[in-house]
């Protein structure tokens, strides 16, 4: 009869650098004992210990236990204990505990709890060596290996054999098929996948294999898969379905991770590859979005692959743009990127668009609306603006550009219209904003002013291009037409474009006469050449007709031109430069006679001749039968009387002599109407000899020596001749003959 029968043994093996025990359990099937049952001793184990493998065996529960249990295993004393412990979980290998009897049926089912999950003899992290004397190669880590295939691809299917049996000799595992030792990957029945080098020998470790990276477990060899922490390189690394370490980017479980192209190491924080970055997370997973990498941000581009952003970039959920530059980085502050100027916050990396103070050079610049400063004239919200051409710097007060000067206020606004600006008054052209110079005729105020070269507003009498004009003194209004200068006592006249006028001039019908020097406008006679006109006392016409002027009677024809009851012979008349061209004062008409009995003709050549040798000449020379001779010219200084009667005498008349009666008062007759006609010229009163010196009027040369300087007492010695007293003379000068 058979019955089953459940055994525990306990086994003590090493764990790390302690020993331990742990239970084996057999379960078997107790019978009656049969005869050909071999009792096997501790001392009698073979040097070769093995476990057979069928088909049919499936249990593998003790041997996932006793991969657990021996995991911790490390040297190669190690090794050998492991390997004892590991042939003692087999019901069908002597061990040292007491000998079992077990049927050979018995064995043949249990040897199913296989013992090829034992650990190797020994491993390390950089290289795989046995230290039980074994001969795996060593392996270099940092050497790049061939890139495994893709890891979302099906876990490869390695055979299993029909029946192997595993053993360990010299502290290596094999595992035969026959006699055969196999080599490569090998698909066991507990689940593992394991490697067996050429010489047959199981591999533990990273293993190099046809230029793949592989990891196989250090304690029972299987095959590592997924995520594997590299504690001695300081690294996580990934494994496929393959067992392949994978490199570069990788996608796994729907999250992207890199890994280093060389070392396969999990890659975390920034990664660059071929010339892009990403960033990784501190769990390798690949992060999108803003994220701040060495106290500088990026933005890594989901829709992109993770790429990080580089140039221009608008962050809608911030309301922002900004720029990464090649290596990704957000940038800050004044940056030129293709020639363009820009700005970016130096808090937020906002690119700034607008007007932006920059304060450390205190500046005010623009950015349009594609960030680039701006430059030069530039309307905004329809103002304008100018901007320097270098710097970018808004312009503020009074500047100079391109030779014009433009007028911008504090806040950059260009501008225009009439301004004050330290006590002068500017315009700045309302359309272009550039500063007037010259003449500018301002609409709203209807009046033309001039400004200078340097834009400030002209007032009073100005000499612009050889022109004289006039501003009023308050509004700076060009004056036009007839103006009084006051502090000049003159009134003169300004045409439409505000020039001054001299000479004739007819306005509005009239005709009048401006000074050619001064402008003044003529009041009374004027002498034009040799002809006489008279300009009205107050309005300044010419006047035409028969007058009565300072009571002598005067005709002037149609064209203003005096009629003279006399007539002016000039063969004796000094030519310009000649004589005196001093202007004597309106004081005084002073007569003379020659002094001898000699004509009018003979003393005015005389006059004309010796006039650098004798240095005396006279006004008119009358005689020769009431005929005219004029030498000096009316209204200048002539040499007749001494200096101060000479400066304000106009005019000095001598009469020569004759013994004829009728000549006489021919030349009596002319010599009084000249005199008149000379005294209502120049506005001396028709009295002789009146008052003492300084009394305006007609003056004999005797009462000169009598009230000035002189001795002279002509012309009454020579006018007693034919009877005539100084009284007839005053009264034919005052009434006329």
């Amino acid at each position: 009869m058979k019955k089953l029968e459940l055994k525990k043994r306990y086994k003590m093996y090493k764990a790390g650098k302690a020993w331990v025990v742990a239970p084996v359990v057999f379960l078997g099937l107790v019978a009656g004992l049969s005869a050909n049952i071999k009792a096997v001793a501790a001392d009698t184990v073979s040097q070769a210990q093995t476990t057979t493998v069928t088909a049919d065996a499936s249990s593998q529960s003790l041997t996932s236990q006793t991969n657990t249990a021996s995991s911790e295993a490390t040297n190669s004393n190690q090794a050998q204990s492991t390997t004892s412990a590991a042939t003692s979980t087999v019901a069908t290998t002597a061990t040292s505990e007491a000998s079992v009897p077990v049927s050979s049926t018995s064995a043949a089912s249990t040897s199913s709890q296989a013992v090829s999950s034992e650990a190797p003899a020994s491993q390390t992290s950089t290289t795989v060596t046995s230290q039980a004397n074994t001969s795996v190669a060593t392996v270099s880590v940092e050497a790049k290996a061939k890139v495994a295939p893709a890891s979302s691809e099906a876990k490869e299917d390695y055979p299993t054999p029909a029946a192997y049996v595993e053993k360990n000799e010299g502290g290596h595992w094999y595992l035969y098929v026959g006699k055969q030792k196999q080599t490569g990957f090998q698909k066991l029945k507990d689940g593992r996948v394991v490697y067996y080098n050429n010489a047959g020998q199981m591999q533990y470790g990273q293993q190099n294999i046809q230029s793949y990276w592989y990891l196989f477990d250090q304690v029972n060899g299987a095959m590592k898969y997924g995520f594997q922490r590299i504690a001695d390189q300081n690294k996580t690394v990934y494994y496929d379905k393959q067992g392949r370490m994978q490199y570069g980017h990788q996608t796994i479980n729907n999250a992207n991770y890199y890994f280093d192209k060389w070392t396969g190491a999990m890659q975390i924080g920034l990664v660059v590859d071929n010339g892009a970055r990403y960033y990784y997370a501190a769990n390798g997973k690949q992060a999108y979005g803003q994220q701040n990498v060495g106290g500088h941000w990026y933005l890594f581009d989901q829709a992109n692959n993770g790429k990080a952003k580089t140039g221009f970039t608008q962050i809608k959920d911030q309301n922002k743009t900004v720029y990464y530059n090649g290596a990704g980085q957000m940038q800050y502050g004044q940056q030129n990127i293709g020639g363009h100027w820009y700005n970016f916050d130096k808090v937020t990396g906002k690119m700034s668009t607008g007007f932006t103070r920059i304060a450390d050079q205190n500046k005010t610049v623009y950015y349009n609306a594609q960030g680039q400063m701006q430059y030069g004239f530039q309307e905004i919200n329809q103002a304008k603006y100018y901007f320097d051409k270098w710097t970018g710097a808004m312009a503020k007060g009074l500047q100079t550009i391109a030779n014009a000067k433009y007028l911008f206020g504090n806040d950059g606004k260009m501008q225009t219209g009439q301004r004050n600006l330290g006590g002068y008054w500017y315009n700045f052209d309302q359309v272009t904003g550039k500063m007037s110079t010259g003449f500018t005729h301002l609409k709203d105020q209807n009046k033309t002013v001039y400004y200078n070269a340097q834009g400030q507003m002209q007032y009073g009498q100005q000499n612009i291009g050889g022109h004289w004009y006039l501003f009023d003194k308050v509004t700076g209004a060009m004056k036009t037409g007839f103006q009084y200068i006051a502090d000049q006592h003159k009134t003169v006249y300004y045409n439409q474009a505000g020039q001054m006028q001299y000479g004739r001039q007819n306005i509005n019908g009239h005709w009048y006469y401006f000074d050619t020097n001064t402008g003044n406008m003529q009041r009374g006679w004027k002498l034009a050449g040799r002809d006489w006109y008279y300009y009205d006392a107050k309005t300044g016409q010419m006047q035409t007709g028969n007058l009565t002027i300072n009571g002598v009677n005067y005709s002037l024809d149609g064209n203003g031109k005096q009629i003279l009851n006399y007539s002016v012979d000039y063969t004796y008349a000094l030519a310009a430069g000649e004589g005196d061209d001093a202007t004597a004062a309106n004081n005084y008409i002073i007569l003379h006679e020659v002094g001898v009995d000699t004509g009018a003709a003979v003393n005015a050549s005389y006059f004309k001749h010796n006039l650098n040798r004798s240095e005396t000449y006279v006004t008119f020379v009358i005689g020769d039968g009431g005929k005219v001779y004029q030498v000096g010219t009316p209204g200048q200084v002539s040499w007749g009387a001494g200096y101060n009667a000479n400066h304000n005498a106009p005019v000095q008349i001598e009469l020569g002599r004759t013994w004829d009666g009728k000549q006489f008062w021919q030349d009596y007759t002319t010599y009084v109407r000249v005199a008149r006609d000379m005294a209502g010229k120049y506005g001396i009163p028709l009295s002789l000899d009146a008052g003492g010196a300084g009394t305006p009027g007609i003056k004999s040369h005797n009462w000169v020596s009598h009230n000035i300087w002189g001795d002279h007492v002509d012309p009454y010695g020579y006018l007693a001749r034919f009877g005539v007293t100084k009284e007839k003379l005053a009264h034919d000068l005052r009434y006329g003959i």
